[in-house]
């Protein structure tokens, strides 16, 4: 069990870095700005109850996802619906159903490696390409827009979160080879509704704060007493101006990464927070994985996960015993890594989300390029969607129709969403060549729309279905009917 759990996390040499982190950040804390709570994109946590005594008993099991390819880097979804996985040898993003972890399509490009998802788009950085791919989910995860820097080897990406993203990406190249993070590195701005690239800094790593309000730098990772964290406002720094709000140099500089508006930011097994801003504990286990669906995050140690609620305190609210499959016992220490992650610097970090009563966690091993993954019963009770409620005059038209071809309905109504499994082959792919705007299918199968008063009328769908070496095209017809 130690020798796994030590490949998922690594070196301890910290006491001395945090400190000088704390005292950097201390000087962000004191404008006010980074400690404001958006409320309506995650759980307060006067918002969040006490945990479910039946559930402290559970024991969470790791276990590794069945992937086509060794796995580089992954994320999920905004909204936590899927889980997209880097394959950077084997040139292939893979998208799941984060929920049933079933995978949904693949996806062909370049050298993928850093992923970032805003809204509708996924964003993939081609390593060595120099190059941003990005991909539409509406249609179907095909390629949308490409964009080039004038560094191939693209490291991270970042951009603010929700409705704060307004299509400005920070991208961060490095140079090649150990020192490529401190000798010759640049951070480009690109705006993706403009198709402007603009070089705004040489820093290991820039990226903004989940508001948008700051940019927060590095100057290297763990090489050299020069590393050191600044902090900039955002506007000042997307402008090339060099007046950081705060600066400093510090050893054996570790990843800062923020996951949610407020005022929090987590650095493998530390979290900093308060105004003045003070770390609020050290050592709560060998890993963080952070919540992104509410205000929580679970320290995992070797075979134990703790809950904390990520306020002042960190107040402990259970734990369980955490348990590793027979095949990922001599993989474990590959989780953790605390100062980098022994891959050239992959600035990634562990993953959990909360939907309604289940919790599902995902943890990457380094070295063997496995995602683990745990669904467990929730320790506090996600954000549950409130159901549509469909209006009978508008619906019933629509749920009385025959189903044409590929099971698709002959008749929907204005603003009714359609999510429907095609019916054709066992193990088919499928592919929405021509349809309405908005209309989407997936490789495996799913369609999904919701149209609009515009699209009042009939429309002609055509499907390429691909049995094995047999493909088809298949037209069936939908007829979207008004308010009556």
């Amino acid at each position: 069990m130690n020798t796994v759990f030590g490949r998922i996390c690594g070196y301890r040499r910290w006491r001395s870095s945090v400190v000088a982190i704390a005292a950097i950040l201390l000087i962000i804390s004191q404008t006010g700005q980074l400690a404001a709570e958006d409320k309506t994109t995650i759980r307060t946590r006067d918002e969040i109850g006490d945990v479910p005594p039946a559930v402290a008993a559970e024991v969470i099991k790791f276990e590794p996802l069945e992937a086509p390819f060794p796995v580089t880097s992954f994320t999920l979804s905004e909204d936590g619906k899927f889980l997209v996985l880097s394959h950077q040898i084997d040139n292939k993003v893979t998208v799941w159903d984060a929920a049933s972890r079933m995978l949904l399509t693949t996806i062909e490009t370049q050298a993928p490696r850093s992923l970032l998802f805003r809204g509708d788009s996924l964003y993939v950085a081609n390593y060595g390409q120099g190059t941003i791919s990005s991909f539409s989910v509406q249609r179907g995860w095909k390629p949308s827009k490409q964009f080039e820097v004038k560094k191939p080897n693209v490291m991270h990406l970042s951009a603010p979160g929700g409705k704060e993203f307004k299509g400005i990406l920070l991208v961060t190249c490095h140079n090649s080879g150990i020192q490529g993070s401190y000798e010759g590195p640049v951070v480009f701005a690109v705006n993706t509704k403009k198709d402007k690239v603009t070089s705004v800094g040489a820093h290991a790593l820039a990226q903004f704060s989940c508001d948008g309000k700051f940019v927060l730098t590095q100057g290297s990772f763990n090489l050299s007493p020069s590393g050191g964290i600044g902090i900039y406002n955002a506007n000042d720094f997307l402008m090339g101006k060099a007046n950081a709000i705060g600066n400093g140099g510090i050893q054996q500089t570790p990843y800062v990464y923020q996951v949610q508006p407020g005022p929090f930011w987590i650095s493998n097994h530390m979290i900093f927070t308060g105004n003045p801003l003070n770390m609020v504990r050290e050592n709560l286990g060998n890993i963080l994985i952070p919540d992104h669906s509410q205000p929580l995050v679970y320290a995992l140690t070797p075979d134990r996960v703790v809950a904390h609620r990520l306020e002042k305190g960190l107040k402990s609210i259970g734990e369980r015993k955490a348990i590793f499959s027979p095949e990922t016992q001599k993989a474990f220490e590959g989780v953790y890594h605390m100062v980098y992650r022994h891959r050239e610097y992959m600035l990634d970090h562990h993953i959990a989300w909360t939907a309604s009563d289940e919790l599902r966690m995902f943890v990457l091993d380094v070295k063997r390029g496995e995602l683990l993954t745990a669904v467990t019963t929730a320790f506090v009770n996600g954000p549950t969607a409130k159901p549509t409620e469909a209006k009978p005059a508008e619906n019933a038209a629509a749920q009385e129709a025959p189903m044409g071809e590929l099971g698709v309905p002959t008749k929907i109504a204005v603003n009714q969403v359609l999510k429907i499994q095609l019916k054709g082959p066992n193990k088919a792919e499928y592919e929405l060549i021509a349809g309405p705007d908005e209309m989407y299918l997936t490789a495996a199968g799913e369609l999904n729309w919701k149209p609009t008063a515009q699209q009042v009328g009939t429309h002609q769908l055509k499907i390429r279905v691909q049995d094995g070496k047999t493909a088809t095209t298949v037209k069936p017809s939908i007829e979207v009917i008004g308010k009556r």
